[in-house]
């Protein structure tokens, strides 16, 4: 929850305020804000198959699911 606070809250926005005091007259101010460009970010998830990491994760399951099942039925030969 509070990295969904942190990702959508509003980003703070700086404005450069000029004053110029006019001869004769009052002060005339100006705020400018800055150019902001915002950027894409490589992330390196374009080299992540999902049908390899699919497959190592279900293997990985599966090998733990037996591996508990023989635990449970007392014939694990992890205790050698």
């Amino acid at each position: 929850m509070f990295m969904a606070a942190i990702a959508f809250a509003p980003q703070a926005a700086y404005a450069v305020e000029n004053c110029v005091t006019v001869y004769g007259g009052g002060v005339v101010c100006s705020a400018e804000t800055e150019n902001i460009v915002h950027k894409p970010i490589e992330t390196d998830l374009g080299d992540i198959r999902p049908l390899l990491l699919g497959s190592i994760l279900i293997g990985t399951s599966f090998t733990f699911f037996i591996l508990s099942r023989k635990v449970v039925q007392g014939t694990s030969d992890l205790s050698r």
